[in-house]
């Protein structure tokens, strides 16, 4: 299922709150309950789809014989009936109801008396966006790395393991790898070293050693960040780039460093980061812009607060 899309960087974005924790997941709940009135909805929708009539002429003050159905669709319209609410329904009970009214209002109550709270629409496993401590949640984000960089984008990767289909590099030793999660499948992530921690690479190329002087060595490498597809412009880019700041924040990072292409510039720009050196050629990827996050800025953090919620604490005040 496609999630409906919206500009991440817009002021109408709604995510659940959430602590500063690094290690608390941000849940994002499933939707309520099915009443009578959306089965009417759906199963007017589904007649009017299979029997290929306009929507005003599905009357759900009349029968399914009215409207011409026969066996076979009634058939598959109990079968679909009985995915949606999530217990055995027999066509025979939709043909004795006078009216589709009555047949969502059959459907209804059979579905609370067998099924309770099976009630609930088909929705997706809820999106949980946390550090990634597990072997699960570390192997999906190398599944879903492989994926966006090889399979999509075609680039070079002389780490990528194409037999199992995953993305792991010596980098991944020492980071932290946070990932938005639907069940055991990442959907988006982001590497991050520390300097305390890890060997940077390319270390001319991004000034590193000057800014480890300068900040007594409390700075931060980004990389590895993607998004499934799919997922991309809509919430969970906000979700992400909040569980980004709150390690950060936890880590007690003064910068934070990545790069990236052209048409991300203007994206990260609207999260705090600033290009500091113009275009550099990347030996791996080619030309790229390296940006930098002065994470303690507390100034900035307040005019970024009413994209990252409550990721900055006791800043809100």
């Amino acid at each position: 299922m496609t999630p409906r899309r919206h500009n991440p960087l817009d002021g109408g974005i709604t995510v659940p709150k959430s602590s500063a924790s690094a290690d608390a997941p941000q849940v994002v709940e499933p939707s309520p309950v099915l009443t009578k009135r959306d089965l009417g909805t759906w199963i007017q929708a589904w007649l009017s789809a299979r029997l290929r009539l306009p929507a005003g002429h599905v009357d759900m003050q009349r029968s399914l014989a009215d409207h011409g159905t026969d066996s076979l669709a009634a058939a598959e319209l109990a079968k679909a009936l009985s995915d949606k609410v999530g217990c055995p329904l027999d066509e025979s009970l939709l043909w004795g109801c006078a009216s589709l009214n009555e047949v969502a209002e059959l459907v209804h109550t059979k579905a609370q008396s067998e099924g309770g709270d099976r009630l609930r629409p088909p929705v997706p496993t809820p999106l949980q966006v946390k550090v990634a401590r597990t072997d699960g949640d570390r192997a999906a984000i190398y599944r879903l790395r492989y994926e966006v960089y090889v399979d999509e984008m075609r680039r070079p990767q002389p780490a990528a393991d194409h037999e199992n289909r995953k993305l792991v590099e010596p980098l991944d030793e020492t980071a932290t790898l946070i990932g938005c999660f639907r069940g055991d499948e990442a959907l988006a992530t982001c590497r991050v070293n520390f300097s305390e921690t890890s060997e940077f690479e390319n270390r001319e190329l991004y000034d590193f050693d000057q800014f480890e002087r300068v900040h007594s060595g409390r700075v931060a490498f980004l990389s590895k960040l993607m998004i499934h597809k799919e997922w991309r412009a809509t919430p969970l880019f906000a979700l992400l780039a909040r569980a980004i700041h709150a390690v950060l924040l936890d880590r007690k990072m003064e910068v934070a460093i990545l790069d990236c292409n052209d048409h991300l510039v203007s994206t990260f720009e609207n999260l705090g980061f600033v290009s500091y050196k113009g275009r550099v050629d990347h030996p791996l990827y080619g030309s790229v812009t390296p940006m930098v996050l002065m994470v303690q800025d507390q100034q900035q953090a307040r005019s970024l607060l009413p994209f990252f919620g409550e990721a900055f604490g006791d800043l809100a005040g």
